[in-house]
């Protein structure tokens, strides 16, 4: 992330220059073939935004089960009821993802994330969601509006953790931060990528 500033708002800026990464509008600009040339074909960008949306709903149950069991980790209420990490790991997996996995691989002990952000991965999905907030809002339409870019820059960006992320992003988005505004970027983004196939 490298943003200073409030756990919860923290992975915003990186999941926001994601968007970036995504939009032919944006891409058609420098991404070129490296011996032809050849901008990116648009088409080529559309199927890799659907293949990238191909797992979404899975991916952001992995998010939540792995921000639950940092949670029980690190948080307040330690370990839960079980006594092995080993327990809390797969127990919150099987509570959440929707297969059951026999012989589970024990991906918690490279997961570094746990180490580096100790009870505090849900700031992941924050991120996602509050970064969806501020394309859907401003950029959507235009992503290379330069008033945008300087409005984000300054509302965004330059408070760092010298104002809090509600303050940020309600002056931002001028209006309340709306949660339900992650299902339904999911769900819109979903519909686009299957209209594509």
């Amino acid at each position: 992330s490298g943003f200073r500033g409030a756990l919860d708002f923290v992975e915003t800026p990186s999941h926001f220059l994601e968007h970036f990464a995504w939009d032919y509008r944006f891409l058609k600009l420098f991404a070129r073939h490296y011996r032809t040339s050849e901008v990116i074909p648009e088409h080529m960008v559309k199927r890799l935004r659907a293949s990238k949306t191909m797992f979404r709903a899975f991916d952001i149950l992995s998010s939540v089960s792995r921000a639950k069991a940092d949670q029980l980790l690190f948080g307040v209420n330690r370990f839960g009821d079980a006594t092995e990490i080993d327990e809390v790991v797969h127990t919150v997996t099987d509570e959440l993802l929707p297969i059951q996995i026999t012989n589970p691989p024990k991906w918690h002990l490279k997961f570094d994330h746990f180490c580096h952000y100790a009870g505090g991965y849900y700031s992941y999905l924050y991120g996602q969601m509050f970064a969806a907030q501020i394309w859907a809002s401003a950029f959507e339409e235009n992503p290379l509006a330069e008033n945008q870019g300087q409005r984000y820059r300054d509302v965004v960006l330059a408070p760092g953790a010298s104002r809090d992320p509600a303050e940020i992003l309600e002056e931002f988005l001028g209006r309340k931060i709306d949660i339900g505004d992650f299902a339904r970027n999911f769900a819109r983004t979903a519909d686009k990528a299957l209209a594509q196939q």
